[in-house]
């Protein structure tokens, strides 16, 4: 059914990096949501009063807002598809995470609802009336809610988007509280074990401690997330391999603004000894072909390496070797040196993880006595992951 749907109101389905196809596959998604949710929810509220089930009614009240979580990410695909402007330069496809953010906070408050109702319930229960009908509805309403979820999921995963991930959590939860509801009714009806109140307990812990995971991971792309490791090695087998001219790369940054809004910036190392406009044309080549063929826009700076001075290369390789040694997780680059009568200056940075257990100036201190004699290290710090 999944398939069919986006076969019939996606044109261009495959291709995801586009705007205005990721906007189709929002608005088929929020149209869904808006349609299975409203019929769940008159069902189970018309259910609900008239076999005087609070737990069904409440069911159908949480249908009723995962109607408006639709509505919402309806809103949230339109807003994040507005092209960038002079005031947001990078795009509105932050949009997406702060919607999936507000779904996430709705799923917490609904839980909140839930657990009040439900511990009323334990304290002053009510006589339920039990109906086949009343059974049925639950039953298709846990499987709707699971074909949702993997709809969700399937779209969610097509287009990397945070909101329908947080949409398709969420119809997961509601399976599980509609099924928690299922078993309470049966259990009243059968044997008299009145565990409404209890089961919605339980049910609404769960959707708590769901949509507080919901909540930190659609905030930690909008505070600023390292990057996916798997992308940044690409970037960098690609680049070393454009080019043999390009010795190495190193402070590389790399920020997304949402779906398909990819920023980079990285340092290239070239030959001293080279033509600055050849090696500048092979950035300009590089920088065209990611933002062709992977929509990530690149930035590039050049540093210069003296590759022919025999004296240079016997120091880097000295200076690497020691820091190497120090801890295989460290590296050099942007060495160079500055030959004075009395003494040479090694200019170079380290590259140092955030968790590294030694302090800059310890570093500094170990590297600078293992280089000894009259060499002196001025060493600048690089941070990575």
């Amino acid at each position: 059914m999944t398939d069919f749907l986006i076969k019939l109101f996606i044109k261009s389905r495959n291709n995801t990096s586009d705007i205005a196809v990721r906007r189709q596959y929002g608005r088929l998604s929020g149209a869904v949501g808006i349609v299975c949710n409203l019929f769940l929810s008159g069902m189970k509220i018309t259910a609900g009063i008239i076999f005087h089930s609070i737990s069904v009614l409440a069911d159908g009240v949480n249908n009723l807002s995962d109607m408006g979580n639709s509505v919402i990410t309806l809103i949230g695909f339109r807003l994040a598809a507005k092209p960038a402007d002079k005031d947001h330069p990078f795009g509105h496809a932050r949009y997406e995470y702060i919607v999936g953010l507000l779904v996430s906070f709705l799923i917490m408050m609904l839980g909140l609802s839930l657990l009040k109702t439900a511990i009323g319930d334990i304290f002053f229960p009510k006589e339920t009336v039990f109906h086949m009908i009343a059974v049925w509805i639950m039953v298709f309403s846990i499987f709707l809610k699971l074909w949702l979820y993997t709809f969700y999921r399937k779209i969610a995963g097509a287009i990397d988007s945070v909101a329908l991930h947080a949409n398709a959590g969420d119809s997961l939860n509601d399976c599980i509280a509609t099924a928690g509801v299922l078993i309470a009714f049966l259990l009243d009806r059968f044997f008299h074990l009145s565990l409404d109140g209890y089961v919605g307990v339980l049910v609404s812990i769960w959707v708590l401690y769901s949509g507080w995971n919901l909540v930190r991971e659609t905030l930690s792309p909008l505070l600023g997330e390292a990057p996916d490791q798997k992308l940044v090695q690409e970037i960098e087998r690609e680049i070393l391999a454009f080019d043999q001219s390009i010795i190495g790369i190193h402070d590389m940054m790399v920020h997304q603004y949402g779906a398909g809004q990819c920023f980079a910036t990285v340092h290239v190392e070239v030959p001293a000894s080279q033509d600055i406009l050849i090696s500048h044309d092979i950035v300009d080549q590089i920088e065209t072909h990611f933002l062709k063929d992977h929509g990530i826009q690149l930035v590039i700076h050049m540093d210069p390496v003296e590759t022919d001075n025999p004296q240079v290369t016997a120091l880097r390789e000295k200076i690497a070797a020691i820091v190497t040694g120090i801890s295989e997780r460290l590296s050099i680059h942007d060495f160079r040196v500055v030959f004075l009568e009395s003494h040479r200056n090694l200019i170079f940075d380290v590259a140092i993880p955030f968790d590294f257990p030694y302090s800059e100036e310890k570093l500094t201190a170990m590297i600078q006595e293992k280089a000894g004699g009259t060499d002196y290290c001025i060493i600048c710090y690089d941070r990575q992951n």
